[in-house]
């Protein structure tokens, strides 16, 4: 993948999950600005989506850590790097539900 598809995947990641926060029936706050994208839950926990394009990764950052993911062009999904290689629909929906108390749908991720 170079660097304009790294982007264009990001981008549509990130409208996907602006989509999601949407939705939701807890006040989630998010604000983009510089590549990051930072979602702020009513507990005051924040949730931070990182671009880091010298890597080509996508990065996720929670108060349960800190993760990497890279693109999976055969799935056409945002894989996570290292021992249990989970989805980032599937990592993020769960801390979602984790840190905001709200089981939302992030199936589109």
């Amino acid at each position: 993948m170079n660097e304009a598809q790294y982007h264009a995947n990001l981008d549509e990641l990130m409208v996907n999950i602006e989509d999601i926060l949407d939705t939701a029936e807890t006040d989630l706050d998010y604000v983009t600005s510089g590549g990051l994208l930072t979602i702020t839950c009513e507990s005051g926990v924040q949730l931070v989506v990182s671009r880091q394009a010298p890597l080509l990764q996508l990065w996720l950052a929670s108060p349960a850590g800190g993760m990497r993911f890279v693109f999976d062009e055969q799935s056409d999904t945002w894989q996570q790097e290292g021992d249990q290689e989970e989805s980032f629909a599937i990592v993020f929906g769960r801390l979602l539900a984790q840190f905001a108390g709200e089981q939302l749908d992030c199936s589109a991720l």
